[in-house]
């Protein structure tokens, strides 16, 4: 168990210390602080384990002093399968003064729990990433165009917390066509983009909302770089240098450079500002005469080099991330296009579809396109027109 003593506010009056009988909501109130402080003692996250909270009055007369002590019983249902059991808290005096006692208890069943869970789930590299698209619905749900101010507070106070946690980042879009409002989340942590994802679905479903598209993925290395013997035997052949040289030895550690460079930025990605944005979802083909899988390494490593080769001539004008999903989500990678001009992205897509590799392997889903921006900007738009 886990005690926290929490100061409770003056009461008022000439006798302040004796008018200091806090309510059932100061009660409750100081028992979702005292919550808070037990979730991060124990590394827990309040939001995905307590679904509803209450609190029970009860009076008595006792103790040295006979004083009438007041308690309450704190009553917690969590989901199912979490490590809340029961919990309660007591009003009294510590030291002379008045304070909350809180107390929660933890299931001591080993089946549910064998040891303290640290809430923590990483990836061995790279960062988990999640695509979220919404569509507004108008309705009874949605309300004025008033209430749409707890919404934005809502939001908006969870993509602080998404974007104040270390090495995680949150993107806002407004959506052209099929989609009207999306997130772009990437955290090395499944728990808090999972929390992410459950509390912005609450946040906007109650509100008129709904989910059209997700998408969930990881950061990845490609399997198709040039490795450091296939460099070296390019500068010795083609470029006649010798191995050990003061030049060759130059050329080789500019080009790990380049690699540690290339896979950090493909592995720990930073989202840009630009303006525009465009996603969509792809496979490689396993068809008759025209299987990826079925193709050689070295035969496959050649086409994706040559894949490689169109996207660098748009560097400066288009940032791409290729985000894997096999085993994770319906299709087996994500693409995510940033642009300033629209036309960048037709262009390179449009290019790319010539490609062997898209022209004979590629498979694609729907495209969502759009542009960055606040979701105020989206919400209050969109509310004004309902």
């Amino acid at each position: 168990s886990d005690e926290n003593f929490l100061p409770l506010p003056r009461g008022k009056g000439k006798n302040p210390k004796r008018n200091n009988k806090p309510t059932t909501e100061t009660v409750r109130s100081f028992v979702l602080k005292a919550v808070s402080l037990t979730c991060l003692r124990h590394e827990l996250s309040q939001t995905d384990r307590i679904r509803e909270l209450g609190v029970e009055s009860r009076s008595r007369r006792g103790g040295a002093s006979g004083l009438t002590q007041r308690s309450w019983r704190l009553w917690l249902r969590p989901h199912p399968g979490r490590l809340f059991d029961t919990s309660s808290v007591a009003w009294g005096r510590k030291d002379a003064q008045f304070r909350l006692a809180f107390c929660v208890n933890f299931r001591k069943d080993r089946r549910v729990v064998s040891q303290p869970t640290t809430e923590l789930l990483e990836p061995k590299e790279g960062l988990f990433v999640l695509h979220l698209f919404y569509r507004f619905e108008p309705g009874e749900a949605a309300g004025p165009a008033s209430s749409v101010k707890p919404l934005l507070e809502g939001v908006e106070t969870l993509l602080a917390e998404a974007r104040g946690t270390s090495r995680s980042q949150a993107a806002t879009l407004s959506l052209i066509g099929r989609a009207d409002l999306g997130f772009v989340f990437l955290s090395p942590d499944l728990y808090r983009l999972h929390g992410w994802e459950k509390r912005l679905g609450a946040l906007l479903g109650r509100h008129g909302w709904t989910k059209v598209f997700s998408f969930f993925s990881m950061t990845e290395r490609s399997d198709y770089t040039v490795s450091e013997e296939e460099q070296a035997d390019q500068l010795v052949s083609h470029d006649g240098l010798v191995p050990g040289s003061p030049e060759f030895e130059q050329r080789m550690n500019a080009f790990r450079e380049r690699s540690r460079y290339y896979t950090e930025v493909r592995l720990y990605p930073t989202l840009p500002d630009w303006r525009f944005f465009a996603f969509y979802p792809m496979n490689k083909k396993r068809e008759p005469g025209a299987n990826w899988y079925a193709l050689p390494f070295p035969e496959r490593k050649e086409l994706m080099q040559g894949h490689a080769r169109i996207g660098r001539r748009y560097a400066g004008r288009v940032i791409q991330y290729v985000t894997g999903s096999t085993g994770l989500d319906d299709w087996e990678w994500g693409v995510t296009l940033f642009a300033q001009d629209p036309y960048e992205v037709k262009a390179i897509v449009a290019e790319m579809r010539f490609d062997p590799v898209s022209a004979h392997y590629g498979e694609f889903g729907p495209f969502f396109t759009g542009l960055q921006a606040s979701v105020a900007e989206v919400v209050l738009r969109l509310a004004g027109s309902a």
